[in-house]
This record gives structure tokens, sequence and C-alpha cells, in this order.
């Protein structure tokens, strides 16, 4: 058994894309486009949110104040998939370590 497990958070640890989309969504809008749910989500999953502001032209770091100001206003918290807390304490149970990457502050992390 491997004794160092690396988990990406959003969409391995956590299903949070159906809040993170609906944050983006409403950025896109605001800025005046009317996208595709299924194309913003396609390239969040196959590549980034820098992807999704390049696509529009949009100034990365301003894009993302304002995504992160939408997805602050959902309540909704990330659920995790189902056997993620079994599996992490496997590892663990296995003398293993996990961690996480992710694009996420320490508080929304945690």
């Amino acid at each position: 058994m491997y004794q160092s497990y690396i988990w990406d958070f959003d969409g391995t640890l956590y299903d949070s894309y159906p809040i993170m989309l609906k944050a983006f969504m409403k950025t896109l809008k605001e800025y005046g486009f009317d996208p595709d749910p299924a194309e913003i989500y396609y390239i969040l999953k196959d590549s980034s949110s820098k992807k999704v502001a390049e696509k529009y032209n949009l100034d990365f770091q301003e894009f993302t104040k304002a995504f992160k100001a939408n997805e602050a206003l959902d309540d909704r918290l990330p659920l995790s998939f189902d056997g993620t807390k079994e599996t992490l304490e496997a590892v663990v149970a296995a003398g293993g370590k996990n961690y996480i990457l992710t694009h996420r502050d320490v508080i929304s992390t945690k």
C-alpha cells in the first residue's frame, strides 16, 4: 500500500461543482454572456477557472473576485461523495497520510 495520498478537493472528495457552476453562470451573466452550463462545466472539469475567463476574454483576477463573491452568496455546503470518509479513514488506519491539493483557501477547504 502507498503511504501518502494526494486528493483533489473539488470533484474528487466533495461534489462542489453544482455550487461552483451556479456561481460561474451568475458571474458570466453579470458580464453580459449567456453561456451553456454544460460547456462551462466541461471547461472546469477538463481545465480550470482560468480557461473560463480566457474563453470570454475576461481579466482572470477580476473575474475570480466576482465569481468568489457570487459563490459566497450560496449558503449550501458541498457534500462529500459516498465512501469519502471511510476511504480517508482506511488510509490513516493503514498508517498512511492524506493530503489535499486545491485552489481553495484554507477556510473554505476546512
